[in-house]
């Protein structure tokens, strides 16, 4: 799993930086938050090629943001409890945030997620 930091942006302004783990293959993508640490504030889980989730196994709720492959945010799901599921058929990416953050950070449809591994 790689790490990397990620900007919220807000027309182009930098709003958060994040500490973002992005998987890399479909065993990572598979394993997703059930076999890393509960996520702290600022802190992420990208999934590449990821349309849908579930958080079956999990113990904790988590904030869903699925991006487009410009890494646009074009849906947030708030609080997905555990044994639950979501999707979004345009995403090409999914971000898994600890639960609030997408409302501590203040997310919003039409920001981006720029990540320094993507320059």
């Amino acid at each position: 799993m790689k790490k990397s930091n990620g900007y919220i942006k807000k027309q182009e302004e930098n709003i958060a930086t994040l500490c973002i783990f992005s998987t890399e293959n479909m065993k990572e993508r598979t394993k997703g938050l059930l076999h890393l640490p509960v996520l702290q504030k600022n802190q992420g889980l990208l999934l590449n090629h990821c349309r849908s989730i579930h958080t079956i196994g999990m113990s904790y709720t988590i904030d869903v943001v699925y991006l487009a492959k410009d890494n646009e945010i074009i849906k947030i799901v708030d609080r997905l409890k555990p044994y639950r599921m979501s999707a979004c058929m345009f995403a090409n990416r999914t971000l898994e945030l600890l639960a609030g953050e997408a409302e501590r950070l203040s997310l919003c449809i039409g920001m981006r997620v720029e990540l320094s591994c993507d320059h």
